[in-house]
């Protein structure tokens, strides 16, 4: 590898890490007011009634918990002080969700979803999303933060983006065809029944299964892409 390249490569680490470090540990979320509110420690679940959305967007510090039904349902569990600066906002199909003052819960903040349906995930904050029993045309994942996604079920199109910290268990997810960009720090693992199209321009590993007719694959950075 050239010098040239392993100084890009780790300017990247770098900055990644610069990035995701603050959303990452503890699970707590700072804006730059500069207060800070503490968690309690006591635990509390509240349910919320939303308009229907199809898509996430986590902007702030949570695990996701994602199942399918019938009828929508929204539960979250948090330090029961931090409610109040707890922010639910649907906007067109996608849901928000961020705090509106910094907080440093004591517990584990998790959020568990029943949907009909859900098309994308969007990461710009830190969180681990397990999704269950997906199906559906396409899904997209886009992670700008930190966090790993577990996923599995049907979909005809995966789309998969990593800029910021984490990895991806996505083989109990058939997918017919893959997209899987890696420009930040992780590992993917899916599978592809048609065809694959998989590149690593950071640091990390694409592994695949289901022997796709299609691949296409490039490695930019430091990191492999595997055929299993």
């Amino acid at each position: 590898m050239s010098r040239h390249r392993l100084l890009t490569v780790f300017a990247s680490i770098l900055s990644i890490a610069l990035i995701t470090a603050p959303a990452a540990a503890g699970r707590h979320f700072r804006h730059h007011d500069g207060d800070v509110i503490e968690g309690s420690g006591v635990m509390e679940t509240r349910s919320f009634d939303l308009k229907d959305f199809e898509a996430i967007e986590l902007e702030g510090a949570m695990d996701i918990e994602v199942a399918f039904g019938g009828r929508q349902e929204v539960a979250v569990t948090l330090d029961d002080n931090l409610f109040d600066n707890l922010e639910l906002e649907v906007n067109g199909r996608t849901l928000t969700v961020g705090w509106d003052k910094s907080c440093d819960p004591d517990g584990d903040c998790r959020m568990r979803i029943t949907m009909r349906k859900l098309k994308a995930v969007k990461i710009e904050g830190a969180g681990d999303i397990g999704i269950r029993d997906l199906s559906g045309d396409a899904f997209a994942y886009d992670l700008y933060g930190a966090g790993d996604l577990e996923i599995d079920g049907q979909v005809g199109e995966l789309d998969i983006t990593l800029n910021g910290a984490g990895d991806v268990e996505a083989r109990a997810l058939k997918a017919k065809r893959v997209k899987a960009l890696v420009n930040g720090v992780g590992d993917v693992k899916v599978t592809a029944t048609e065809s694959i199209d998989a590149r690593v321009n950071g640091v990390g590993e694409i592994d695949y299964w289901g022997e796709p007719e299609r691949e296409k694959t490039r490695v930019g950075g430091i990191g492999e892409i595997n055929r299993k």
